[in-house]
């Protein structure tokens, strides 16, 4: 039992059987060679194509592409549109196409314009993409499918298969197509890849091209985005693309600038450029009506001296009875005009005579032609005179009023003057005043000195001196009245006087005694 158990193990550990030996696996060529590269391009027969859609662009031209079920039907980019049309069998699909080997391919015819049918292969290369190749079987190796089929093999994660890949070949010219073609066809994927791209794209260089590709294919939710881009941001966006635009589609931009509340003068002398220079690229669409509406001073309550100018030869352009037709209006137009040139230039420039003989050629140059055409340059003749007229009235009642307001200051200034000199006038009153108080305390004081002395030389002739304190030989009350310098000066004056009596008072008792010779 022991020796069987050891043998067993032997010839585990020998190698009896080379599983590569004999060239056995490159005999037969490579494993690569067995799997043919998945693709809707090239010959049907070789590629194993199992379906065909036609394109048709008319009756006479139609394009053939070779597909395969897996991938347009069950493939993780799948369309739901070919998934139910070559599943049950629906209108759309037919069986008479024939291939080369005498078999039967089953086909469904499109009908499209033939821009989308350009970028139809676009399309194609999408649904392609996360399909890697095809085996000698027929087993298609793709990614992760929506729809699950015996034929397919998962080579790929959810991951990968649910986050769609950018799209080869998109751009702004070719984006709203492919966005109608994935709608058409339901490819959701392809719908999310295509939104996230115009999301990126949509800009003030490309918001004019997105907004005219989107009315095309009336495409409600990218027009309003494209219509609103542009309208927000009308300075900024590119205006040679702005001047390319249908009339119905610029229309559409000018009139959503009414819901702006703010009123902006910079926009509105922008957009009243815009619009001149929008209805001289497309003199064929103008008429009286389309002028005066982009015009309307709700819409353009200020109008570029520049863009006036152009209206008003705008004006000339129009013919007779349309003219007629809505005369008051453009002679409001024609007097707006005329204002915003004579605010910009001045009315000094103005020249009655170089107007009157331009008036007169037009009438001299257009004898045949009805009154209408006449009567128009009267109407522009006439509002450049008035405009002229009002504004040199604006300027004059201004001047006046600068003279009233100089003469009003004038007189301030008068009563300001008048009221300091009475300030002045009692300023000095004042000082008058104080300067005799000043004298009269000085006069007081000189009074009180004197009768300080008189008071002191009184004294020396009495017989009995008053006692006052050791400190000084005046009274308390005289203190008060005589400054401390003063003060001290007649103290001392005093006691030499006193001292000096004493001595004399002494020599005459002496001389009564007979004490001196």
């Amino acid at each position: 039992m022991v020796r069987d158990i050891h043998h067993e193990s032997t010839l585990a550990e020998r190698s009896y059987f080379d599983p590569e030996g004999d060239n056995e696996i490159g005999a037969s060529g490579s494993a690569d060679e067995s799997h043919t590269p998945i693709s809707w391009r090239g010959d049907p027969n070789e590629t194993l194509a199992d379906w065909a859609i036609v394109i048709v662009t008319n009756e006479l031209e139609t394009v053939t592409y070779n597909v395969h079920k897996n991938v347009v039907c069950f493939g993780s980019r799948y369309s739901r549109y070919f998934a139910k049309v070559m599943t049950n069998g629906g209108s759309s699909s037919n069986v008479k196409k024939t291939n080369r080997k005498g078999g039967v391919t089953p086909f469904t015819k499109v009908e499209m314009d033939q821009k989308d049918a350009d970028n139809f292969p676009i399309v194609l290369d999408y649904m392609y993409a996360t399909c890697s190749y095809m085996t000698s079987s027929g087993t298609i190796a793709t990614a992760t499918s929506n729809l699950t089929a015996p034929t397919l093999t998962s080579v790929g994660t959810d991951e990968e298969c649910s986050n769609p890949s950018s799209i080869d070949g998109i751009r702004t010219e070719n984006a709203v197509s492919l966005r109608y073609l994935a709608k058409l066809l339901e490819i959701e994927p392809m719908i999310l890849a295509v939104n996230k791209f115009i999301q990126k794209d949509l800009d003030f260089t490309t918001g004019p091209t997105y907004l005219c590709a989107a009315a095309e294919y009336n495409d409600t939710r990218l027009m309003e985005s494209a219509q609103r881009l542009c309208a927000e941001n009308i300075e900024e966006i590119n205006s040679k693309a702005l001047m390319k635009l249908p009339l119905n589609l610029f229309r559409t931009v000018i009139k959503s600038l009414e819901s702006f509340e703010d009123e902006n003068k910079n926009l509105s002398c922008f957009l009243s450029e815009l619009v001149c220079r929008y209805l001289e690229k497309h003199r064929d669409n103008l008429t009286a009506g389309l002028l005066l509406e982009f015009t309307d001073p709700i819409l353009m309550p200020y109008i570029a001296s520049e863009a006036a100018i152009g209206f008003t030869a705008l004006i000339k352009e129009l013919h007779c009875d349309d003219v007629k037709s809505h005369w008051d209006d453009l002679v409001a137009l024609g007097r707006r005009c005329a204002q915003a040139v004579v605010r910009e230039y001045g009315w000094n420039d103005f020249c009655v005579d170089a107007a009157i003989k331009e008036y007169l050629m037009n009438m001299r140059n257009t004898p045949n032609e009805p009154g209408l055409k006449t009567q128009t340059d009267s109407l522009l003749f006439a509002t450049s005179f008035a405009a002229a007229l009002d504004q040199a009235q604006e300027d004059f009642e201004e001047l006046h009023m600068e003279q009233e307001k100089l003469q009003g200051m004038v007189s301030v200034l008068h009563e300001t003057v008048v009221l300091l000199e009475k300030a002045s006038e009692k300023k000095d009153q004042y000082l008058e005043k104080q300067n005799r108080a000043l004298e009269a305390a000085r006069n007081e004081i000189q009074r009180l000195q004197d009768q300080l002395l008189d008071e002191k030389s009184q004294q020396v002739h009495r017989h009995l001196m008053p006692q006052y304190s050791e400190d000084s030989a005046f009274s308390p009350s005289i203190k008060k009245l005589v400054s401390p310098s003063r003060l001290v000066e007649l103290d001392i004056h005093a006691k030499k006087k006193t001292k000096r009596i004493k001595e004399l008072r002494t020599k005459n008792e002496m001389r009564s005694h007979s004490l001196l010779p």
